[in-house]
């Protein structure tokens, strides 16, 4: 069933919504992996992927990585190759209270977000169901979701800036270019931004 498909599909839809928090993605990768099992016993289908069950797969932050991953169709046991940073590396908070930085996508984290395709866009036939990215719209200073829903007003390819032309992978960087409430100690992604690494 294709995208179109889907959304002209009449009854019930499913949608899957996935938080943000960094490190706390493996949480939600690990209920994902018991969904999945479950989803696989449920239906006979030993090689179901989430992305044939949900209709709108929806996340912010670390959440719209494992939304990107879901949606273009990967195993769910391939998106936990990725991490946002190993929990040891974030401190306890002091008595001070929580240092705030930005953070700063660099080459590192850039490269590896690209993982998801560097020439995949929000419109790409690739996507396998609907996929809403959450970020944050600098000038408006409010909150800015983004979906490949090819009937939405910004995703009209007659309109010089339509979404779906934008590169999945920078809308993902832009999703978790988040603040931070902790300072870092010897963490990689404090220099790369993020740190994303998909597994072979």
């Amino acid at each position: 069933m294709n995208l179109d498909e889907r959304i002209a599909a009449r009854g019930p839809k499913r949608i899957l919504a996935l938080d943000g928090g960094g490190v706390r993605g493996v949480i939600s990768l690990q209920i994902l992996a018991r969904i999945e099992e479950l989803l696989r016993a449920s239906t006979g289908n030993g090689a179901l992927r989430l992305a044939e069950w949900f209709d709108f797969i929806g996340g912010t932050s670390t959440g719209a990585v494992i939304a990107a991953c879901l949606a273009l169709g990967w195993r769910r046991a391939r998106c936990c190759g990725f991490t946002r940073m190993p929990a040891g590396d974030v401190p306890p908070v002091g008595a001070g209270g929580a240092a705030v930085a930005p953070l700063r996508p660099g080459p590192a984290g850039r490269e590896a977000a690209r993982d998801l395709g560097a020439e995949t866009t929000l419109g790409s036939e690739r996507i396998q169901t609907l996929v809403m990215i959450m970020m944050r719209n600098a000038t408006t200073d409010s909150a800015w979701p983004v979906s490949n829903n090819p009937r939405a007003v910004y995703n009209d390819p007659r309109r010089a800036n339509c979404n779906l032309r934008l590169p999945l992978w920078q809308l993902v960087r832009a999703s978790t270019a988040a603040p931070v409430y902790f300072q870092r100690r010897g963490c990689a992604s404090a220099a790369a931004g993020f740190c994303f690494r998909t597994a072979a």
